[in-house]
């Protein structure tokens, strides 16, 4: 209904306050009711909606779990399939890569990075699940930038319980560290099979952290020692499932402790 020309402006504004009131207020019941039936595509839409909808979208987070490997959420296409036929192959099969195959992939991966499709959906989502992510798997994320794609986030994931980090040529100690700094309390699932720019340094500052582990898999990280071996056995007294196969520096004085 239109106001009477001769209406105070203050009942004028206090009609559109109460409008906002009630809008808001509409949002915050309805939206909750619908987001359980949305896929995560449609609850970041959302975000578009207005601004208050934007609000309530990253209070709750769009999704508790991002796994690269769903092709729902990350579909395939020629482009993006092609970094998984290479030589790291897939999780379901694990290998170990040598050192001048694992140097020729980091060496592509610097040229080829900022072209990959998927690296800005990644961010995209992560942006909007800092409240509600759990579980996040980047396993064989071979384009992946970290200092880009994941260290900005990571300070803000303040319920992360399992990360998948493996076999991703770019994670070095920075990455390590800026885990065990923001993430370390609360993480009990960790994977980092293949990681070898990662050294002992980055081993020992994350188990002093990360104390809470139940699971750690550190396989085919040849450049480690007993260092890491030792810390490991000295700090993470919760753990329940090892993995480190084929750490061949890794003596009987860390499998003793």
């Amino acid at each position: 209904n239109q106001m009477n020309p001769t209406t105070p402006q203050s009942t004028i504004s206090l009609v559109d306050s109460t409008q906002s009131t009630l809008s808001a207020l509409k949002s915050e019941i309805t939206l909750p009711i619908i987001f359980p039936f949305l896929s995560v595509r449609q609850r970041a839409m959302c975000q578009l909606v207005c601004l208050h909808w934007r609000e309530i979208v990253l209070s709750k987070g769009i999704t508790a779990a991002i796994d690269v490997n769903d092709h729902v959420l990350f579909p395939l296409s020629q482009d993006t399939s092609s970094y998984r036929n290479t030589a790291i192959g897939s999780p379901l099969k694990p290998q170990s890569l040598s050192r001048s195959s694992y140097n020729d992939i980091i060496v592509s991966n610097t040229h080829t990075t900022s072209n990959h499709p998927h690296r800005e959906l990644l961010r995209g989502l992560l942006k909007s699940s800092h409240s509600s992510l759990t579980s996040l798997v980047l396993n064989d994320f071979l384009h992946l930038d970290p200092p880009v794609d994941i260290h900005p986030t990571l300070p803000h994931l303040c319920k992360l319980k399992r990360l998948d980090i493996s076999r991703i040529p770019l994670i070095t100690d920075d990455t390590i560290h800026l885990i065990s700094a923001h993430i370390g309390e609360r993480l009990e699932v960790l994977y980092m099979k293949d990681c070898r720019g990662v050294s002992d340094d980055g081993i020992v500052q994350l188990v002093r952290s990360c104390n809470r582990l139940k699971v750690l898999d550190i396989s085919h990280m040849h450049q480690l020692t007993d260092k890491s071996g030792v810390a490991i056995g000295q700090n993470l007294t919760e753990l329940e499932a090892f993995h480190g196969r084929d750490n061949y520096k890794v003596t009987n004085n860390s499998v003793d402790v």
